[in-house]
């Protein structure tokens, strides 16, 4: 028997201009389309009576979070846990860019993923550690139905943790902005029962 279900929600567009570029401590608002995407999104998620909001507290989670809040009535629940990793001297580069500035760490990157550590940045086993946490405690929380709005690796990540996948699975998910994945948690586990949905709109 399902026990209750995780909502996890990838933040809304931050326009163009960031397209394909490492964009994780850097703390940027919504752009382009994002305002209309998590208007949109908030609408759909009405469906799944969500019973509890958290969201990481960098702008462009709070903004979507914002959206959806002014639909469903929820407050907000900041955790810093469900932050971006912080990609450090990377922040603002596309990997093409970064490849040919940096190989050496790339195919450090590639090869020994659990034991990177981006440069001038966080190391993978710290962001694992957080992530865990974050995942535990939205796990543990009494709502039926719990949603965390947050970013793309974090998605990752928890789905990995909490399907029992290595992390070398990381990047086999591809998760859209303003689009729902959805797990759902049973005493022995998880089970992905939904992932990139939404309005088409938001495609």
């Amino acid at each position: 028997m399902m026990v209750k279900r995780l909502l996890m929600v990838r933040h809304a567009e931050t326009g163009p201009d960031l397209a394909g570029k490492f964009i994780g401590a850097t703390d940027v608002p919504l752009a382009g389309r994002g305002p209309e995407q998590a208007d949109r999104l908030a609408t759909y998620l009405t469906r799944f009576r969500p019973g509890v909001c958290f969201a990481s507290p960098m702008r462009r989670t709070l903004q979507t979070a914002e959206a959806i809040s002014a639909v469903t009535g929820l407050q907000i629940l900041n955790d810093p846990d469900l932050r971006e990793i912080d990609f450090g001297h990377w922040e603002g580069l596309d990997f093409q860019t970064i490849a040919a500035a940096d190989p050496e760490r790339v195919r450090l990157w590639s090869s020994q993923p659990d034991s990177f550590h981006f440069p001038g940045g966080e190391a993978v086993t710290s962001f694992q550690n957080r992530v865990a946490n974050a995942a535990a405690r939205l796990s543990a929380n009494k709502t039926d139905t719990i949603l965390a709005v947050t970013h793309g690796g974090v998605i990752r990540a928890i789905l990995c943790h909490l399907l029992g996948l290595a992390w070398k699975q990381y990047l086999l998910f591809a998760i859209q902005p303003a689009m729902v994945t959805i797990i759902d948690l049973y005493d022995g586990g998880g089970v992905l029962s939904g992932l990139n949905l939404g309005p088409e709109e938001n495609v």
